[in-house]
């Protein structure tokens, strides 16, 4: 794990350089958020474009139901709560832990949570104002709160594999010598719109926060824009414009980098300087470098194995369909339309991800993540870079 210095120092250098690339646009003419470049190294589905009026997901649902039906349960829907809204403080309503000196507390006190640290001598209580990540189903859920004007990603975090508190992953190790330090990390301003950003709808606009306005997790329009417009010109009736977004419109290789906006792509990978099974998380990296991967072919495409609107499928046996469409079993090798060759599988024609996409550990995380980076994965072979 690296140490908060050089997590410091590495987010310096990467906000110079983007610095950088903001002062060579801020001459530029407004343009829509997908631009011709796209994708933009700064832009974000989930950012709010300047004067966006969101309607919600309620208004979307009614022409939309099936789908505003099951995207609010979707992981990516519960990707940010409001701590009252927290599944896991409903469940765990009050949850220690110790590390050194250090006790720490996140219970929840009325209708909301807060988050505690004590040395024994002296204690810091904040209210949490947000619970990130959907931290059931064996995920991890970590809290977001403020202290003296400034943001702070708590210094432990919901495991549910282990049913309890551990340490924040990608926190330093060592123990911090005063109380204050104990609290967490706080939060870059990159930091925080990017965690804001990306975990929930409209709280960023412009790389200013405007909380009051933020709709918990990535909701219809995290992905498809503001809707009022969109309404307002299915009404009446002129369909020429309809105002709103449909990410299925781009290309299969634009497709995958407007998902990797948020779930990491190679420009990101080269920008954080992240090695190690420590990019495992960077499903949009890894995928793009799968020897099977084209920019132009739809059935390796994110949305071709996960569908957004509905709850992620954990069975391994339901994405053999998605492997083969391309890889037919035993039948000789076919052309793609991308020129590619793919190949037959000699071994097996079911659980093709079992082999290809092993699932890995990052040290401290209590879960297991699939690697995206589709290859003959052999026991005990070293992590691909």
């Amino acid at each position: 794990m690296e140490t908060r210095h050089r997590r410091y120092q590495r987010w310096r250098r990467l906000a110079g350089f983007m610095f950088c690339l903001l002062a060579i646009e801020v001459s530029a003419p407004a343009q829509s958020p997908i631009q011709s470049n796209f994708p933009r190294f700064d832009w974000e589905p989930t950012i709010a474009p300047p004067g966006a009026n969101y309607a919600g997901t309620a208004a979307c649902a009614t022409c939309h139901v099936t789908e505003a039906a099951k995207q609010p349960s979707t992981p990516m829907g519960q990707a940010l709560r409001r701590p009252e809204e927290s599944e896991v403080l409903r469940k765990y309503p009050q949850m220690t832990f110790r590390s050194g000196p250090y006790i720490y507390e996140i219970r929840r006190e009325g209708n909301s949570g807060v988050y505690s640290v004590s040395d024994g001598q002296r204690t810091i209580i904040v209210p949490i104002l947000a619970a990130v990540g959907f931290g059931l189903d064996n995920i991890a859920q970590t809290y977001v709160f403020e202290y003296e004007g400034n943001f702070f990603e708590s210094e432990v975090t919901y495991y549910d594999r282990i049913h309890g508190l551990d340490i924040t992953l990608g926190h330093q190790s060592t123990k911090p010598a005063f109380l204050e330090g104990a609290l967490g990390i706080r939060l870059p301003w990159r930091d925080e719109w990017l965690c804001f950003g990306c975990h929930s709808t409209a709280a960023v606009s412009g790389y200013r926060f405007q909380l009051n306005n933020m709709i918990p997790g990535i909701s219809c329009e995290g992905c498809h824009g503001p809707g009022v417009d969109h309404i307002a010109a299915v009404k009446s009736g002129h369909g020429e414009d309809l105002h709103i977004f449909n990410p299925a419109s781009l290309r299969p290789g634009d497709e995958n980098e407007f998902c990797g906006a948020c779930h990491r792509t190679l420009l990101t990978e080269k920008l954080l300087g992240i090695h190690g099974v420590q990019n495992i998380r960077f499903q949009g990296y890894r995928l793009a470098r799968s020897r099977c991967y084209s920019t132009e072919d739809r059935r390796i495409t994110c949305v071709a194995c996960h569908n957004p609107h509905e709850p992620l499928v954990h069975n391994e046996h339901s994405y053999d369909s998605k492997c083969l469409a391309c890889h037919p079993g035993n039948a000789p090798a076919k052309t793609l339309e991308s020129g590619q060759v793919a190949l037959p599988c000699p071994k097996f024609k079911k659980d093709c991800v079992a082999c290809h996409m092993p699932k890995l550990e990052i040290p401290g995380s209590h879960f297991k993540f699939s690697d995206h980076w589709i290859r003959i994965a052999k026991a005990n072979s070293t992590y691909p870079e």
